[in-house]
């Protein structure tokens, strides 16, 4: 579950447009939201119906909180700022939750194949049905392996010994295709990773910015490890390869990001990469699949240290997010007009799929327009786990390379999702999840180059 600094996009989809511009008539004061039953009487009678609000049950209407004692969850703190309750411990404020049904394929006859004492031809007929060679049963669940498109980010044989290209660069802000096999053989990484030079810029948003939350306060951050970051988001296909199974929610789309993987299985995957290239690995695992549990490394003090493979940090993501840009978006501010899930979106529809232009489900990574250094769907799509620990008042951290705190309860998540809003698609949007899998969470690699 989602720890988000601000409790705004409470909507759930799917859902009309029309029924989510209803209940965001009341987010601006006292309202009465219309998308309740008739028996009812029209008027709220849970929190959930008034997004980033209070439902007075007195008066059925929609209230700002004041101070922390409105909120209606014990523990959860008033935003001055905004007005709006905002979860002090794993509530949802942008992703759903998933639920079995979800997160499989369905067979060939139209039953889930996530059910107890699933055979193999079910699950071997729902992953050919995505386009996969084969599918097994794990835990009572169909997991798909290898992606059959052999042109598809240049994806290894799934019964190959799959190494990484241990050299791939780029100079500046270029992109390339890494292909090339590495000094010891084998197959490279999938897909085009863009180097990004140290620097310094602004992390977080001024106060004038539109939509900003209290938790991005606006501090200088220097970087000064040459590193790494994938152009796109890990897709099903790359992560199918790699790791012998398909869990995404959005099934049959391997060009669209994986997501309902946990923290742990996106590091996972980090050292996967790793270790075919030879390279140490940035996290100590245990267990494997969606049992997987890891922790940073020991044996690096500070994740930059490490040469293989793992999660950026906070402060690099957002470095290359913004791409040397210091407005909301890259593609420039997002006016007070275009805050929810408004279309068009002359900011947003170039660059991200939001709440307004993705019809409701994730879309093929990499088909929005990149940022200046060649990355794309930083912004939307789905949310990137972060390798921080998440905190509040990340702006008391070192600002030279800032890796977050050593502990923590929630990892750092960013960039907004298919399901978000306009105002949470910002290069300064930040929250924090629980770690666990969710339908609107991925991930992408990055790597220091030392």
């Amino acid at each position: 579950m989602v720890r988000d600094d601000i409790a705004r996009a409470w909507w759930r989809v799917p859902g009309s447009l029309a029924a989510f511009v209803a209940v965001a008539a009341c987010s601006g004061g006292t309202g009465t939201p219309e998308d309740v039953s008739e028996s009812e009487g029209g008027s709220c009678r849970t929190d959930r119906q008034c997004p980033g609000q209070v439902c007075d049950l007195t008066t059925g209407t929609c209230v700002d909180c004041v101070d922390d004692r409105d909120c209606p969850t014990s523990g959860d703190e008033c935003d001055p700022a905004t007005r709006t309750c905002f979860p002090a411990s794993g509530s949802d404020a942008d992703v759903d939750a998933v639920t079995d049904a979800d997160a499989v394929p369905e067979t060939a006859d139209g039953e889930d194949a996530d059910v107890p004492g699933c055979e193999d031809g079910s699950c071997v007929a729902a992953c050919r049905s995505l386009g996969f060679d084969s599918g097994v049963c794990e835990r009572d669940s169909c997991r798909c392996v290898p992606y059959l498109d052999a042109d598809a980010d240049a994806v290894p044989d799934a019964d190959a010994d799959v190494t990484v290209d241990a050299d791939t660069e780029v100079t500046g802000d270029a992109d390339t295709d890494a292909d090339a096999d590495t000094d010891d053989g084998g197959t490279a990484v999938p897909g085009t990773w863009i180097a990004v030079e140290p620097g310094w810029f602004y992390m977080g948003s001024p106060a004038t910015e539109s939509g900003r939350s209290a938790n991005e306060v606006l501090h200088a951050v220097t970087l000064t490890r040459r590193f790494e970051i994938l152009a796109t988001e890990v897709t099903q296909a790359q992560f199918a390869t790699w790791m012998g199974r398909m869990p995404s929610s959005h099934s049959g789309c391997p060009d669209c990001p994986v997501e309902t993987v946990s923290w742990h299985e996106a590091a996972d995957y980090c050292n996967a990469l790793s270790s075919g290239a030879g390279y140490p690995n940035c996290y100590s695992c245990s267990g494997t699949g969606i049992d997987v549990r890891c922790i940073a490394s020991p044996a690096y003090s500070v994740p930059y240290d490490c040469p293989g493979y793992r999660l950026p940090t906070e402060a690099e993501w957002e470095y290359a997010a913004r791409a040397g840009d210091e407005r909301a978006t890259y593609n420039g501010d997002i006016d007070g007009g275009h805050l929810l899930c408004e279309e068009p979106n002359p900011t947003l529809d170039p660059i991200a799929w939001f709440c307004g232009n993705s019809d409701h489900e994730s879309l093929a990574a990499g088909t929005r327009d990149a940022n200046m250094w060649g990355v794309h769907d930083m912004l939307g799509n789905v949310w990137e786990f972060c390798h921080d620990w998440y905190r509040r008042d990340y702006e008391a951290d070192d600002p030279t390379d800032p890796w977050g705190p050593s502990t923590g309860s929630s990892r750092v998540i960013r960039g907004g999702s298919w399901t978000g809003l306009a105002q949470d698609v910002r290069s300064a949007r930040r929250g924090g999840a629980d770690g666990n899998p969710d339908r609107t969470i991925g991930f992408r690699p990055a790597r220091s180059l030392l």
